[in-house]
């Protein structure tokens, strides 16, 4: 007999369709999620060595390579957006025919070596992971970071500061470490003085530079949301106190942009939590309804736009007139040194005499751009909107399964956000950031590669990375 919907799910531990689910089962973290959970906890300790940028690259890479020798694979091949991301690392070694400097040729080669990293993680959740509570034991391991991150934080606060000498930074050449990035690895702290709208603390956690702390936790608001979603009892409450810290805490870390996008995310996360629930909503329904949307926003926008824009300066400008006016700069000398080159690219930043900050930084986009050309930048863009795209197709596949879709809104929400933070932030600077982004990435890929069961399946039919269910039970390879 062709066993139904639910007995499968029950065999095989995967979520229930919403019709007829218990409440959710804790798992412990299956053997999908450990290699990418591993290295994420290895993190904090690289962080105090002073490792996370020049150690942690090989550690991921060797681990990578351990693994695809070691380890049968749930999926073979490339995805379409990981395909886009080695075309990408083909242009950056491309461009780096442009770099001159012994320390620019330096900066270079790390930057590329966390690219690599990068791309490796999201490699391996997509190798490895089977099911979506794989998927969410790699982003309970990523949130962990901003626990260890958000003690350190609460204790500078408290306390006061965390400052020390790394131990790598202890074994730079005195050349390099007299640069930025070396300076980055050799020196480490939580914070700092500095005031900002009645606060005289300026926290960076282990991100290094506090924008980046602000980036992290805009990555983590949505998935501390759905773990708090999908928790009871004390569990919820500790999730929803270390969400509302994590908030608190974005706003010491004075990053402004974040804190703009984090305040529209929240009520975005509410909305597409309440429309993932609902099976009548779908994608048909949707696309009006943002249009709908999007066209009251533009309106109330333009009736709105002298007080928008007299307050925005005053956020984002007038609080810190002297930061603004450098990243201005920046934006427009970047700009005029990209039509130079604009194929090929100038391979890495580019120090100027009278600008406090490189050119080629403070943007994405525009760094891509400036250090690699439009033979670097189109792959790279195309990526990016692969992985979107990736995550919203996945929302359509778990219709049926509330949990794993509330977790996919999650995710969709947390890189569409970090998407529009992109543009004054450069994820590449902080690499426990960078991380963080290829975690959700991989996620985005993978998921949407997941094929949940559904009612009416039948015996031998493909369901949820590569399981197949057989003789009244679901039959995964690898496991026993």
């Amino acid at each position: 007999m062709v066993p139904d919907a639910y007995s499968v799910r029950a065999a095989s531990g995967l979520p229930a369709a919403a019709s007829r689910a218990p409440a959710r089962r804790r798992s412990r973290t299956g053997s999908g999620a450990r290699p990418v959970v591993g290295l994420l906890a290895s993190m904090p300790v690289l962080w105090l060595l002073g490792g996370e940028r020049l150690v942690s690259p090989i550690l991921v890479a060797g681990v990578t390579v351990a693994a695809a020798l070691g380890r049968p694979a749930v999926r073979r091949g490339l995805p379409s957006a990981l395909g886009w991301a080695v075309v990408f690392l083909a242009a950056y070694l491309v461009s780096g025919f442009q770099v001159e400097g012994a320390g620019r040729v330096l900066t270079f080669l790390w930057d590329f070596s966390l690219y690599f990293a990068s791309f490796c993680l999201m490699f391996s959740v997509y190798r490895y992971a089977r099911t979506p509570d794989d998927i969410r034991a790699i982003l309970r391991a990523a949130v962990a970071l901003m626990v260890f991150s958000h003690a350190l934080t609460t204790w500078h606060l408290l306390f006061g500061p965390i400052e020390f000498e790394t131990l790598l930074g202890r074994l730079l050449p005195g050349e390099v470490r007299a640069t930025a990035t070396g300076q980055m690895v050799a020196f480490h702290s939580v914070g700092r003085d500095l005031w900002f709208f009645g606060l005289g603390d300026r926290v960076s956690g282990i991100f290094g530079p506090s924008i980046h702390l602000g980036s992290a936790i805009l990555l983590s608001i949505p998935i501390i949301y759905v773990l708090a979603s999908e928790a009871k009892g004390v569990r919820r409450l500790s999730w929803t106190a270390f969400g509302v810290l994590s908030l608190v805490i974005l706003v010491y870390s004075q990053a402004r942009t974040a804190m703009v996008i984090a305040a529209g995310t929240l009520p975005a996360l509410l909305l597409s939590g309440r429309l993932a629930r609902s099976r009548l909503v779908t994608m048909r329904l949707i696309v009006p309804i943002a249009a709908f949307a999007a066209i009251v926003f533009l309106a109330a926008g333009l009736s709105l736009a002298p007080a928008a824009e007299e307050a925005a300066r005053g956020f984002f400008v007038d609080a810190r007139r002297s930061s603004a006016d450098t990243r201005f700069e920046i934006y427009r000398q970047t700009a005029a040194a990209i039509v130079e080159n604009p194929v090929t690219g100038h391979g890495t930043q580019r120090d100027v005499s009278d600008l406090r900050y490189p050119l080629g930084s403070h943007s994405w986009y525009l760094a891509v751009l400036y250090k690699h050309g439009l033979l670097g930048f189109v792959p790279f863009l195309t990526f990016l909107v692969s992985v979107h795209a990736a995550g919203i197709r996945a929302l359509r596949r778990y219709r049926g399964d509330p949990a794993t879709r509330r977790l996919v809104v999650g995710i969709v929400v947390a890189l569409l956000g970090h998407a529009a933070l992109v543009t004054t932030v450069e994820p590449i600077v902080s690499a426990l950031h960078l991380y963080m982004f290829a975690v959700l990435a991989g996620a985005a890929i993978t998921i949407g590669r997941m094929r949940p069961i559904g009612a009416g399946t039948e015996a031998g039919t493909e369901t949820c990375a590569g399981t197949r269910v057989a003789r009244g039970r679901a039959v995964v390879p690898g496991w026993p």
